[in-house]
């Protein structure tokens, strides 16, 4: 990987003002590891499942802000920002490919696998066979060669121009003779969005590598698509966001221990795509959102040093033009980017109650603690989740009903001098609150339609329940600091075993040391040791299908399971520089 980064911040201070110009921008490439199955990561934890897979970001920003004291009892701050961002991504992968039935006008090319489309209600006629049929550039069919280990090197770029600004008003008059807080604001965000995909027909080699072989007809040309522009069809895109807010709020304190908030923001959004290719005019379409979201709750001071609180609040998700554009399951996208022509989205729309109390004591003098403990209930409605595709690399987003997030947040932190020691810990239990079958064609749980049904209480995915964090910070001179913390999370469902009907990730913790000591006022050197101890563990699991690539490696895949590993033990060192 290589990354480069740069900050500039060039401000101006008046009594009562104060006004900032920050520059910053950064560009990566990154070689990704994606999941790979547990049968090569036991042989070899190198090992990677089909690539390249790399990833190449450029971005920017500028942002102007500025505070005002405009009156003794009135404060201005605003800001305005422009924003660019750039990715290309190439991700190599197995083909879901067959030869072209004999009852189809194409028999002995190459076609995309059909079964993961059904049966249509007339049965599976020459016309709806024909849809499968692979096509270059120029239509042209490809042979289907029996054995070859067809894959295909997916690629796709996305560019994003977004500008904002926002205007925040408080003022602090005193209201009935109450102490008050009021604040005011709006904001306005919109960005331009580009976005093209496609796929390469590409043949995979023993070493799991997808690339052109001259022996195979076919492999190197793209884009490829079907003649029915199911599962493989360039996409070139463009979309829009332009999002709205108007929001008030406002703490008044009814007594010297009593205090009370109230207030919301009303959310507007306008999310456009429009195809610009000018062969799928399907792809065009315009969506608006409105919604209005209160929240409330009192704070009650039981000590000078402890406070107990509670609080109702409402919020909402817009979905993204790739969810809006990629929700339809017979037409599955590159995930996370590719967008095809698919029925709308909801917007989701969570509540949440919590309570919980807070607060810090001096213990003596130069010994302080500081610490809060709250319990929390979000249940949303029409949650957005991404859901796998029996079609290798691509997936959809779908609404489910119901999902809710509830649980308990803890943190402490203690003060001794040059010593700092901080806890935190989250208990999060994270379910579904529906009964539906869900689509995870490779989930071995799953039924001969590749679903698997889940009912209300079953653990959404990829959220472990107990999650925790302790560390302690030394400051050895005022010039040098040493710090070290420990991380540990509890086990976690595969993404795509939403009935909770496999083993999960095991639990894992990991040790991190850090230490840096500041040679000037502008100069830095550091220390990094990622996982001290070389702990072993994944991060991220999922399934695929093991026989797509049943022709390429020399003895077949059988388990399902696929896992990100994590880092092994590392150490970074380095200087920064400030100017």
């Amino acid at each position: 990987s290589e990354v480069v980064r740069a900050y500039a911040d060039l401000g101006y201070r008046v009594p009562g003002s104060e006004v900032h110009l920050v520059l910053s921008g950064a560009a990566d490439q990154l070689g990704v590891v994606g999941p790979t199955p547990i049968e090569l990561t036991r042989l070899d934890e190198r090992s990677i499942y089909t690539w390249p897979q790399t990833t190449r970001n450029r971005a920017g920003t500028i942002v102007l802000n500025g505070k005002f004291e405009v009156a003794p009892t009135w404060k201005l701050q605003g800001n305005l920002y422009v924003r660019r961002f750039a990715q290309t991504h190439v991700d190599g992968n197995a083909g879901d490919f067959e030869a072209c039935s004999a009852q189809s006008s194409f028999g002995g090319q190459l076609c995309l696998q059909d079964d993961a489309f059904g049966t249509p209600p007339g049965g599976k006629t020459r016309a709806f066979r024909d849809q499968f049929v692979i096509l270059g550039p120029k239509g042209a069919t490809v042979p289907f060669l029996p054995g070859t280990p067809y894959g295909t090197i997916d690629q796709t770029r996305t560019g994003a121009t977004t500008v904002g600004a926002s205007l925040q008003g408080t003022n602090t008059d005193r209201l009935l003779g109450l102490s008050n807080s009021l604040t005011l604001g709006a904001s306005i965000d919109h960005s331009d969005i580009s976005f093209s995909s496609g796929s390469t027909l590409g043949f995979i080699y023993p070493d799991l590598f997808v690339g052109t072989n001259p022996a195979v007809p076919g492999t190197g040309i793209g884009p490829i698509r079907t003649l029915g522009n199911l599962g493989f069809a360039p996409v070139d895109l463009s979309a829009a966001n332009t999002y709205f807010g108007l929001y008030g709020t406002d703490t008044v304190d009814l007594s010297d221990r009593l205090s009370f908030s109230f207030g919301g923001r009303l959310n507007l959004a306008r999310v456009e795509a429009q195809d610009a290719s000018g062969t799928a005019p399907e792809l065009n379409g315009i969506h608006d959102f409105i919604r209005f979201n209160p929240f409330a709750g009192p704070a009650f001071r039981l000590t000078p040093d402890v406070s107990v609180y509670a609080g109702y609040s409402e919020s909402n998700r817009v979905p993204t033009p790739l969810e809006l554009s990629c929700s339809d399951r017979t037409h599955p996208c590159l995930l996370a980017n590719a967008l095809v022509a698919d029925p709308p989205l909801k917007q989701v729309v969570s509540h949440t109650y919590e309570t919980g109390l807070r607060g810090e004591r001096e213990i003596a003098p130069g010994m302080r603690f500081d610490g809060k403990i709250g319990l929390y209930r979000t249940d949303s409605e029409d949650d957005i989740i991404a859901l796998a595709s029996a079609i290798q690399g691509r997936g959809f987003y779908a609404n489910v009903p119901d999902t809710r997030r509830q649980g308990i947040d803890a943190a402490g932190r203690f003060r001794s001098g040059p010593w700092l020691l901080y806890a935190n810990y989250a208990f999060v239990d994270a379910t579904f609150r529906f009964t539906e079958l869900l689509p995870s064609p490779n989930n071995p749980a799953a039924d001969v339609n590749g679903n698997v049904l889940v009912h209300p209480g079953d653990r959404l995915p990829l959220v472990p329940r107990h999650q925790f964090k302790a560390g302690v910070d030394y400051a050895v001179t005022p010039r040098w600091e040493v710090s070290s913390e420990i991380v540990a999370l509890s086990s976690q469902f595969f993404d795509g075993d939403q009935s909770n009907q496999n083993a999960p990730l095991p639990a894992y913790w990991v040790a991190n040391v850090h230490t840096s000591y500041q040679v000037t006022e502008q100069i830095q050197l550091f220390a990094d040791i990622r996982n001290l101890l070389n702990k072993r563990y994944a991060t991220y699991g999922t399934f695929f299908e093991p026989s797509a690539v049943a022709n390429a490696v020399p003895v077949p895949f059988s388990d399902p399971r696929t896992s990100t590993l994590a880092q092994p033990l590392s150490i970074y060192a380095g200087i920064r520089v400030t100017w």
